[in-house]
């Protein structure tokens, strides 16, 4: 019996302890940096109905900023309407937002966090 587990450690088959370390440590990296992409992700697709519905006659930057600030912040991505930058073209009828927004994530068990930087743009052509 001993003979049959030492020759299976020797053939290259990894224990059960290191799989289980490997899936704890898989599910930490996803647990601590995929919510911030989800909220990139979800921050680019509000932007995108934000512009969707609006014409260039007549539209006030700062309505459009104030709208895009509220509903970002309203998904948890904290952004001020400085980090806003807004190019309306009244000739060619596009509207082009790009927001840059910093994420915190801060690491488990220690005091320490990083920084994942985005830099979010949605161009549209108004109606």
């Amino acid at each position: 019996m001993l003979d049959v587990r030492a020759r299976r450690r020797q053939s290259g088959q990894a224990s059960i302890w290191a799989a289980g370390v490997l899936l704890v440590i898989a599910a930490y990296l996803i647990l601590t940096f995929l919510p911030p992409w989800y909220k990139s992700w979800k921050a680019k697709n509000l932007m995108g109905e934000a512009v969707a519905g609006v014409t260039t006659d007549g539209l006030s930057e700062e309505a459009l900023k104030t709208t895009i600030v509220g509903r970002l912040n309203k998904i948890g991505v904290d952004i001020a309407e400085s980090d806003v930058e807004l190019e309306i073209n009244k000739e060619t009828r596009f509207i082009k937002v790009n927001v840059d927004w910093k994420a915190r994530v801060k690491y488990p068990f220690t005091k320490k966090y990083t920084t994942i930087n985005f830099y979010l743009k949605v161009r549209r052509k108004s109606g």
